[in-house]
């Protein structure tokens, strides 16, 4: 299942950085931005830990945020982007204050920088830009070096007015994904020059862009609301959840408002009225309910000096000694030194639960006892919720499927904000329920609970005028309450009867299984699809519900509670009820997994519903994902038939991936408007019934897999249409597919899951109709081609038997059915049983001349096979030959010779075709001598007058090999090795180059080289080079880039050469005649080979999982690597065991053809363990293991030696 919509946000960056945001405000002011750095020096020292073993920290590690204007800009851009401690910016200041303000102009960077906006004479720009550009140098930046930075730790903002237009705006170090606002690209002192360019001290700055700025604090001397605006819209792209944690307003004294003397002129009126709107806007900003809210959390902190500093005038730089006396006799007083501390405490540990309002709660119930934290969910509810923010209405949806666990994630949320707002709990399942539980909020919020509103006896006007009262009482007090409706499924009815009683502001969240909640009654992005839990989660939530006298605890019972959990597809109120229905039968969870598992009735199995005596809502004391589910199956039928229908047919599909197009095609929505289908579904989707998700842009659709079963329980009572209808409409678009090559398999591997799943649904029920036989039989060949042979032989039989039922006087339709029987069965490697079909084949395949085989001279008296009936007896040749019946073979292919002796045509295709045929089963059966005359004969007349191969390059290379065999092993003593050996290698050569490693034939002209070599390594001086490169060559091919998995019809004979061929690898492996520097490669090209190239299939052999880790480990052992090879034996072991616990249904493996055989290799197996404990000094451990497997090791210790012994071999201590 997917995963939630909105994952949880991560830590914040830096170790121990806390979630909440920290913001830092700093008010315009000239000189007296002096008292600014002396304050913040106040509150960093409170900061500071009084062992004086930690520095004191720098403001750029403390804020999330830092705002400025004009002065204030400056100190944020030397805090926060040039990440200067206090210090520095106070000890640079004092340092160079007699001369900043003086003359000569001082030389020192910021001595300039203060002076161009302090003093109050007019000032060229361009000194003020080179002034703060020698600053970067000094500390050895770049002069031109970017404002902008990479994903910043503190972000830094400074306000600007745009010249033309006096129209305030922002300059950052970072980018705002915001749509309203506008990222500018600027140089450092650029941005630094913008926001302190007062106009009468300079003239106006123009960015390199074209952007023309004077003063930020013409306009918004005190950037507070800047500030809370940038962290609104933040909240909304860059931090999301993460809630105001302290904020830090800093001015630069307190206007004293007089009659300004002529020589300061309009100018200073100006000044004077800047700092009066500074102090105006910070009381309008805690007069705000955010504000208030902020401030009563201890949560927002003012520090300004308020008497002394309005005295000084701007160009006072002579009065540091005075603003520094004033700012200590206000930082000295009670009242601040406690706001400080306050302050401090909160910039330490801003994410510490400080409670605002607790009022009597509404609260219905409590998370259930057994509650498991979803994180996912949780985490984001409450970053949510936490701070209200601004006067807006704060809305979050959670949405999902019935019994996906909403409304216990609301109750954790509501148990989370008890004590810290009043929780109001609503049941929004049906209008009268929400009159009820809304109309009692008022007096409960007022503690009025004495005289509670009797609902029952207002009237309409009374109780719609009551609960407009609630509404107006709770859009009066936004910040005190948090509203939960549950259980609001219904939109239609939410609109009608509920929306508008509601508050246009304050905290709300809605649980329900309609998703359009999250984007109609909440904003887009404010909300999260509930999802049924991980497996973690899942088995965590099951083992805590079971008590422990029905759990074993050990690893097998681990095993089952994984498997219960996903068999009921993680869903937690299905799970609460498996764990009740575990304590109402009293057995074991294995027990009840296993018994689950079998049931053909699901929810028989989950009869007992789960019972929750702490609630208080008689809907939620007793529940069961069937009584859920029935809800909105009822509400389905009441208002859209057609979607129940649409459910019906979803129900005898497979839950997932179904193609959304492919529902269009049943015959009830055939006709539907492209509007008026997507009604139909929507209604679905409105009940969280159905997901729509797309692949490629291809829509598809899933449900869960228990509210699918769900669905079918209920169509179960009237199946027959549903099913019929299935077949019908897959069997007549599922293609006739024969492999990989054939440009429909992507389309059949979409439908497969859809066409077993009515198949099944079918045979449960024992419904057979006549558009049956036909999906079953192109689904047959579907999965023999792509390696499910097993099923596809029992499709194909059910198939060919369902046909004969049907269609008994249709010969040929039926001889269809049975090819494809056939080809199952030879695939499945089952020749006795595909020669009954065969045969019959054979007998109703037409016998009158075929007009392809009319051969001109050949004797009119002669019977000639019809290519049916020539077809089935090559079929039932092929099947002889695997059985090892080589005489019978031998004679079938005489009579499929055609009759051409002694003419023209002769040596056709066909005939030396079939004359290689029965050459083959001579030489197999036996008779060598007679197949060697007639292979001469094939090849000498192979080729026609003009030189060309009378037959395709494929049968010419058979017959090479077939001479090649009999040169090699003709038994009678005079064939030429060398001369076979190099027919093979020419045969394998050709083969490698042309058709590659995803051709059959390759891997048997492989087999065919290094089988020999094997055979007799002495008589070819170069074998162990010739193997070498052939194994090299292949399993490269099939690690080669771009190589697919390989799906191939005849995948049961692939697969045995590709197992032949790794038997003979692994033999050489094993006898160390790889060379060394390509040992650990070609292991790894084995295992890409097995895992990665070759499809695993019902006739894959468990050989190639467990034989290569012995391998391994054998070959570590070989290299001292004793403790790796410890690991690979013991998984070889796992691999054998799991094989011999499969019984009779295991796969054949060689070399393990009896019990014997296994008790053989198992106790190999435990030698090869027990040595690689022993080889790393662990002789106990490993006498221990010899002790543990006495009767196994026993028997490997006669065959290989005592374990002592191999030791002292090795040089150890035996």
């Amino acid at each position: 299942m997917p995963a939630p919509s909105h994952a949880p946000q991560g830590p914040s960056r830096g170790a121990g950085r806390p979630r909440s945001l920290r913001v830092l405000s700093l008010d315009g002011g000239g000189v007296k931005g002096y008292s600014t750095l002396l304050i913040l020096k106040r509150i960093f020292e409170a900061l500071t830990p009084e062992d004086g073993k930690s520095p004191e920290p720098k403001p750029c590690d403390v804020f999330d945020l830092i705002v400025g204007t004009s002065t204030g800009g400056l100190i944020a851009i030397m805090l926060g982007r040039l990440h200067m401690s206090i210090d520095e910016c106070l000890r640079e200041y004092e340092k160079t204050s007699a001369v900043v303000f003086g003359n000569p102009v001082a030389q020192n960077p910021i001595g300039k920088l203060f002076k161009k906006v302090a003093t109050g004479s007019f000032y060229d720009v361009a000194l003020l830009e080179g002034a703060i550009r020698d600053l970067l140098v000094q500390r050895g930046r770049s002069a031109d070096e970017l404002f902008w930075e990479e994903d910043p730790q503190c972000r830094v903002m400074v306000c600007v007015t745009r010249s033309i237009t006096s129209k305030v705006d922002v300059i950052r170090n970072y980018t705002s994904r915001h749509p309203t606002q506008q990222n500018y690209k600027c140089a450092i002192w650029e941005a630094a020059a913008a926001t302190a360019a007062a106009p009468m001290f300079f003239r106006s700055v123009t960015l390199k862009t074209g952007e023309e700025w004077v003063d930020g604090a013409m306009r918004r001397n005190n950037p507070i609301n800047e500030a809370m605006n940038e962290v609104n819209r933040e909240s909304e792209r860059g931090w999301e959840g993460r809630a105001i944690g302290c904020t830090v307003s800093i001015g630069t004294g307190v206007a004293q408002v007089r009659e300004v003397s002529n020589s300061a002129g309009a100018l200073v009126k100006s000044v004077v009225k800047i700092m009066t709107d500074s102090e105006d806007v910070a009381d309008a900003f805690l007069g705000s309910s955010f504000g208030q809210q902020l401030e009563r959390s201890h949560r927002y902190f003012r520090f300004n000096v308020p008497q002394g500093l309005q005295a000084l005038k701007l160009d006072e730089w002579r009065e540091t000694k005075r603003m520094n006396a004033f700012t200590m006799e206000y930082l000295s007083k009670y009242e601040t030194g406690k706001s400080v501390v306050t302050c401090a405490k909160s910039l330490l540990d801003p994410d510490a639960a400080i409670p605002v309002v607790t009022r009597k709660l509404t609260l219905r119930g409590s998370p259930c006892v057994n509650f498991i934290d979803r994180a996912a969910y949780t985490n984001v509810l409450k970053d949510f919720f936490w701070t209200y923010v601004g006067d807006t209405s704060q809305i979050f949806v959670l949405w999902g499927l019935g019994g996906v666990g909403k409304t216990q994630l609301a109750l954790k949320l509501a148990d989370t904000m008890s004590q810290r707002v009043s929780v109001i709990w609503i049941r929004a399942d049906q209008s009268n329920n929400f009159k009820l539980d809304y109309s009692k909020v008022l007096n409960r919020m007022l503690h009025d609970d004495d005289q509670p509103p009797k609902l029952e006896t207002m009237t309409g006007a009374v109780l719609d005028d009551h609960l407009e009262q609630t509404r107006d009482y709770l859009e009066h007090h936004p910040g005190d309450w948090l509203l939960i409706l549950d259980n609001a499924d219904d939109m239609t009815a939410f609109r009608e009867s509920v929306e508008s009683h509601l508050p246009m502001r304050g905290r709300i969240l809605v649980t329900t299984r309609d998703p359009r909640f999250q984007g109609d009654f909440g904003a887009p992005d404010d909300g999260m699809n509930v999802v049924p839990m991980d497996d973690e989660q899942s088995v965590k939530l099951l083992l805590k519900l079971i008590p422990a006298r029905l759990q074993n605890g050990d690893d097998e019972e681990s095993e089952r509670a994984t498997e219960l959990v996903d068999l009921l597809g993680n869903l937690p109120l299905a799970i609460a009820q498996a764990a009740a229905n575990i304590i109402d039968q009293q057995v074991s969870l294995s027990e009840y997994a296993a018994a689950f598992r079998e049931a053909t009735d699901k929810f028989e199995a989950l009869k007992a519903a789960t019972h929750d005596r702490r609630t208080r809502d008689p809907r939620n004391a007793v529940q069961s994902v069937a009584l859920t589910w029935q809800i909105s199956f009822e509400r389905l039928e009441q208002s859209s038939p057609l979607s129940v229908t649409l459910l019906g047919y979803l129900a005898c599909l497979h839950w997932d991936s179904v193609p959304r197009d492919l529902l269009r095609q049943f015959p009830e929505f055939a006709a539907l408007s492209d509007i008026e289908f997507r009604n139909v579904l929507a209604r679905l989707m409105q009940l969280s019934l159905v997901e729509e998700y797309a692949v490629d842009d291809w829509p598809q659709l899933r449900m869960h897999p228990m509210t699918h079963e769900y669905a079918w329980k209920r169509t179960k009572e009237d199946p027959a249409a549903f099913i019929t209808g299935c077949f019908r409409l897959l069997g007549a678009i599922f293609p006739l597919v024969s492999g990989e090559d054939d440009n429909t398999w992507q389309l059949c591997s979409y439908l497969a899951s859809h066409a077993m799943r009515v198949v099944g649904l079918a045979q449960s029920l024992a419904l057979q109709s006549e558009s049956q036989p036909g999906l079953m039989h192109v689904l047959a060949l579907y999965l023999n081609a792509f390696g499910n042979v097993h099923v596809a032989c029992q499709m194909a039989s059910e198939a060919l038997e369902m046909a004969e039922h049907f269609w008994p006087d249709q010969p040929s339709l039926l001889n269809s059915f049975r090819w494809t029987k056939i080809q199952c069965f030879t695939n499945a490697q089952r020749f006795e049983e595909s020669l009954v079909d065969i045969d019959t084949w054979a007998e109703t395949a037409d016998l009158t001349l075929d007009a392809d085989a009319d051969v001109a001279g050949a004797s009119a008296s002669v019977p000639r096979l019809s290519g049916q009936k020539r077809a089935a007896l090559n079929q039932k040749y092929s099947a002889l030959k695997e059985l090892r019946r080589f005489d019978e073979a031998h004679l079938l292919s005489k009579q499929l010779e055609p009759p051409t002796e002694g003419t023209e045509n002769e040596w056709t295709a066909m005939a030396l075709i079939t004359k290689h045929n029965s050459a083959h089963a001579l030489h197999r059966g036996g008779r060598s001598r007679e197949a060697r005359v007639v292979v001469d004969e094939v090849l000498r007349n192979v080729r026609g007058p003009d030189g060309e191969l009378r037959v395709n390059r494929r049968e010419y290379l058979a017959f090479l090999n077939l001479k090649a065999d009999l040169l090699l092993r003709g038994g009678d003593g005079t064939g030429d090795m060398n001369e076979g050996l190099a027919l093979f290698k020419q045969v394998y050569d050709e083969q490698i180059a042309t058709t590659g490693v995803v051709d059959s034939d390759t891997w048997i002209a492989a087999n065919n080289v290094v089988n020999t070599l094997a055979d007799a390594p002495d008589a070819f001086p170069d074998s162990a080079q010739t193997s070498a490169r052939i194994f090299v060559e292949m399993l490269t091919a099939c690690a080669a880039p771009g190589m697919k998995q390989l799906r191939n019809q005849d995948s049961g004979k692939f697969q045995r050469h590709v197992r032949v061929f790794l038997i003979h690898f692994d033999e050489f492996f094993r006898t160390g005649r790889v060379p060394a520097a390509e040992s650990d490669r070609l292991l790894h090209l084995r295992e890409t080979l097995m895992n990665k190239f070759l499809l695993q299939t019902d006739v894959t052999v468990f050989v190639e999982t467990f034989s290569v880790h012995n391998t391994r480990g054998v070959h570590l052992q070989q290299r001292g690597r004793a403790a790796e090879a410890e690991i690979c034996h013991r998984d070889a072991m796992k691999g054998l065991v799991e094989w011999g616990a499969m019984g009779a249904d295991r796969p054949p493996v060689p070399g393990l053809n009896s019990a014997k055989d296994y008790e053989e290799t198992v106790a190999t197996y435990h030698y090869n363990i027990m040595l690689a404990i022993a080889r790393q000094g662990r002789l106990e451990h490993a006498r221990a293991y010899r002790e543990e497997n006495k009767r196994s090791l026993e028997f490997a210790e006669t065959c290989w030696g005592p374990l002592e012994r191999r030791l002292v071999a090795d040089g150890g201590n035996g």
